[in-house]
């Protein structure tokens, strides 16, 4: 089977089950970087050893939303500036039967461009999943993009996720598909029909990433720069609230990190769209000065950079 193929059975599973929020199958599509698990149960797990989890968030569909196209320029952001996308007070994050971090205190406000750092395995990964309902909340209150955690179950987590617009270090990309038809793919996999009004989203997220004159490009002859772009220009496609960014630079070259970074704070400022960026390259923290939000020990720390 081809990779295209495989790509196109998986997504309509896939979306049953993010639209519906509950199926007879857990279904997961690539991986979302190094070092991250996707919290995915397999099928094949037995029935017996299988623990209660949230729907995992997929790679090929994070950022997709069903909402019709005349309404994406809005991007639904019905927030005050005073509004708080992320609201995280007292949570508790495990894993199994295992503590990761513990009396977590996080508020992202709108537009706000905040760095998440830590070594590998100090739980960054874990909170980002907190986020996007991938982990369920042991305890404490979580309020991301206007769902009360605590109160999202299974069937409004579809809906939360389509807030939210996340970049992994793995482009995901359909390497059989031109640039243009990747994008196409993503958005009539997700309720668009085909006309002008997808052929002029599908312009105007790439213009936003600097890649216009790249429509017609195989990923082959891309770079990883330009790949990484076209995953933003991906997570752009229906205006989320919050950027979720995990490692987005981790396999690029410094210059083309500074680069994506720079991309980032524009799409940020001219949107008014929140970034949440992981990375364990400090060296981007000088680049550009913003909130710094530590995890250590266990703990979450909260700093100005």
């Amino acid at each position: 089977m081809s990779v295209s193929s495989l790509f196109k059975t998986v997504l309509f599973g896939v979306r049953g089950v993010l639209e519906s929020g509950v199926g007879s199958r857990e279904f997961g599509v690539g991986s979302p970087g190094k070092g991250n698990d996707t919290g995915i149960q397999s099928n094949l797990t037995p029935a017996s050893k299988r623990t209660k989890a949230y729907p995992p968030f997929f790679p090929s569909t994070r950022t997709f939303d069903t909402l019709k196209p005349q309404n994406v320029k809005s991007g639904h952001k019905s927030y005050q500036m005073t509004e708080a996308i992320v609201e995280l007070r007292g949570v508790n994050i495990r894993q199994g039967d295992r503590n990761i971090l513990e009396n977590v205190d996080l508020r992202i406000a709108p537009g706000e461009f905040v760095y998440l750092v830590g070594k590998t395995g100090a739980g960054k990964s874990s909170l980002l999943k907190t986020l996007y309902a991938a982990l369920p909340l042991a305890s404490g209150s979580a309020t991301v993009a206007g769902f009360d955690l605590r109160k999202t179950g299974r069937r409004k987590i579809p809906k939360l996720r389509r807030q939210l617009g996340i970049v992994f270090q793995d482009f995901n990309l359909l390497t059989d598909r031109s640039v243009e038809d990747n994008l196409r793919f993503a958005l009539e996999a997700t309720g668009w029909k085909k006309g002008a009004k997808t052929e002029a989203r599908i312009d105007e997220v790439l213009t936003e990433v600097g890649l216009a004159d790249r429509r017609r490009s195989m990923p082959h002859t891309l770079s990883g720069g330009e790949q990484q772009r076209v995953a933003f220009a991906r997570a752009l496609l229906n205006a989320p609230t919050l950027l979720i960014a995990d490692e987005v630079t981790g396999n690029l070259d410094p210059d083309t990190s500074k680069d994506i970074l720079e991309l980032m704070r524009k799409l940020g400022r001219e949107h008014g769209t929140a970034v949440l960026f992981a990375t364990h390259d400090y060296r981007l923290l000088d680049t550009f000065q913003a909130r710094v939000v530590r995890c250590e020990d266990g703990r979450v720390f909260n700093s100005d950079s």
